[in-house]
């Protein structure tokens, strides 16, 4: 079957005066957003398959108006105003296939792709004149990737109890562009890489369910921590062109207890260790 929505959601002049009383900072805040997709759904009885395909658009619109006050008299001593907009284009594609009484897999693509338009103006008195936006005019930003993953029976010892092995991989790629402004050089990177998955299952006549599963997660740097520029309130960010994807890697233990009676328990732990991960840092 067919499947078409449209999403919009908004909100303006959202005030926010946290910083007012330290550095005489006041912003409100507008924000607009449009999502609209297609999707399509359909099986395929002779492979024993289910199919979906997704395409999809959003817009997201974010308008700050900045005033800077005297912490005294709070008169105004200074305006800025931000305006960024991001289109998104997205195509998705995903699938099961019962291969085997023992057997099911899951397997898709999926694309999206970010264009942004930004810009911003201040004044001290007078009119507005052109200032620094937050991220140069024209950047993109793509993500491609690809995913598989079985679930397979290995043993049932009863309709309701056994053993179960979940195992997956996703590869991941991201292309980003930002042309040069003032000081900053262009920036342009391509960056791959795949997260593995993998998890145990244990299943009681459906009261105890016990899994122990390894994961990874792979990120990639976005547009906003290579070339995203300014005074963020509280901090004053500079970007970092030369970052590297971060890689988190986590082992997990879970143990249900009565999952379909009227009162269920559970407890999790887990461990994560990370590589290059992402975060900030005080800059001179």
């Amino acid at each position: 079957y067919l499947q078409a929505v449209y999403q919009h959601a908004q909100h303006f002049q959202a005030g926010r005066a946290d910083q007012l009383a330290a550095k005489g900072d006041l912003r409100y805040y507008d924000n607009v957003r449009d999502l609209a997709y297609l999707r399509m759904k359909g099986t395929l009885p002779s492979i024993r398959t289910k199919m979906k395909l997704t395409l999809s658009y959003q817009r997201q619109s974010d308008f700050i108006d900045r005033y800077t006050l005297d912490k005294v008299t709070y008169k105004q001593k200074k305006q800025q105003q931000y305006s960024d907009q991001v289109h998104t284009l997205g195509i998705s594609w995903d699938s099961i296939t019962h291969a085997k009484s023992w057997l099911n897999l899951s397997y898709g693509i999926d694309f999206y792709g970010d264009s942004i338009s930004s810009s911003a103006q201040s004044r001290t008195e007078g009119s507005f004149q052109p200032s620094t936006a937050s991220f140069p005019e024209g950047s993109t930003y793509y993500t491609l990737g690809a995913f598989i993953q079985g679930k397979f029976k290995l043993y049932k010892w009863s309709k309701k109890s056994g053993l179960y092995l979940h195992v997956g991989e996703r590869f991941s790629g991201f292309f980003a562009n930002a042309p040069a402004r003032d000081e900053l050089d262009a920036v342009a990177f391509q960056q791959f890489g795949h997260a593995p998955y993998g998890s145990l299952q244990v299943l009681f006549n459906r009261i105890l369910n016990v899994s122990f599963s390894y994961s990874e997660g792979f990120r990639a740097p976005n547009l906003q921590e290579t070339v995203s520029i300014g005074d963020q309130g509280s901090t004053f960010e500079v970007p970092n062109p030369d970052l590297k994807p971060e890689v988190s890697r986590t082992l997990e233990l879970t143990i249900r207890a009565g999952s379909n009676h009227p009162f269920s328990a559970w407890i999790t732990g887990y461990y994560s260790f990370w590589n290059g991960l992402i975060d900030k840092k005080s800059a001179t």
